[in-house]
């Protein structure tokens, strides 16, 4: 993992996504981008560069203005830090420019900020978290309370267990490079069960496939995978939990289920989706 993004609006809670990112890249000795984006019509006219320039419409002078107080206080912000960041501030939607800088930056890990939710219009129109979970290609680290000052050691990863192991960087790094143990769990449910034997064996495939040497496997029942889930972490010490996701979001969501975006909408510890296609 060489460079992370943080996505930022000076916010209490994108200001606890950044310090759990610092303190990520701390470990795994990897570069911390912080991008402020200034939201435009959708008209706006950019140069080659992706700078906002006049054209014959709307006054420009505002958003020019926007971008030069939002780069003051960026940069006030991140002087706090101990660890140096690279500074972004950008013009246009938001959800495209954290994308476009993802891919323009060879980002490996996005961090969000996010309060979770569970109003109707929550679940079919999805907040910004979501949207990202649906089409970035990278892991997202969901953070939703300031937790730079405890541990990072315990990284639970919850999966079916039922295909051929996958190869995980994010994994592998979270426990190559930033020293955590990694649990992993799979929750059987009445309609979805396999002998623990079996998945066991798949679990440490698994492991040694992704490299994991410092792990437990475990087998739990519950009524379904989100119940699993919830009493593993309230019952052990978990730090970080990490699933795959298909990334679905919207009237899918509704329809064929996303375990991964119901658990970012409830639990509060730090949440990585590792999206599949």
């Amino acid at each position: 993992m060489r460079r992370i993004l943080v996505p930022t609006d000076l916010s209490p809670l994108s200001t606890a996504a950044l310090h759990v990112a610092v303190r990520i890249a701390k470990r795994m000795h990897a570069e911390v981008v912080v991008l402020k984006v200034v939201p435009v019509h959708g008209g706006a006219a950019f140069d080659d560069r992706g700078e906002l320039v006049q054209d014959n419409a709307d006054d420009i002078t505002p958003f020019l203005a926007q971008r030069d107080a939002d780069s003051k206080a960026l940069a006030a912000h991140c002087a706090e830090l101990d660890l140096p960041v690279t500074q972004l501030v950008r013009f246009g939607p938001l959800a495209d420019t954290i994308l476009r800088t993802v891919d323009q930056y060879a980002i490996d890990l996005l961090v969000m900020g996010t309060k979770g939710g569970s109003t109707l219009r929550d679940r079919l129109v999805g907040r910004l978290v979501e949207h990202l979970i649906g089409r970035a290609d990278i892991p997202i680290l969901s953070v939703k309370d300031d937790l730079h000052d405890n541990p990072l050691r315990r990284v639970l990863f919850t999966n079916a267990f039922r295909r051929h192991p996958q190869y995980f960087d994010v994994l592998h790094d979270l426990h190559d490079r930033a020293g955590c143990t990694v649990d992993l769990l799979r929750v059987n449910t009445p309609n979805d069960r396999l002998q623990d034997d079996e998945v066991k064996a798949r679990m440490e495939a698994f492991a040694r496939d992704n490299r994991l040497t410092r792990h437990a496997v475990h087998v739990v029942e519950a009524p379904s995978v989100e119940e699993g889930v919830y009493r593993w972490i309230a019952d052990h010490d978990t730090d970080l939990l990490a699933i795959r996701t298909l990334g679905r979001s919207g009237f899918a969501r509704l329809i064929k289920g996303c375990v991964s975006l119901d658990l970012v909408d409830k639990l509060t510890l730090p949440i990585l989706t590792i999206r599949v296609k």
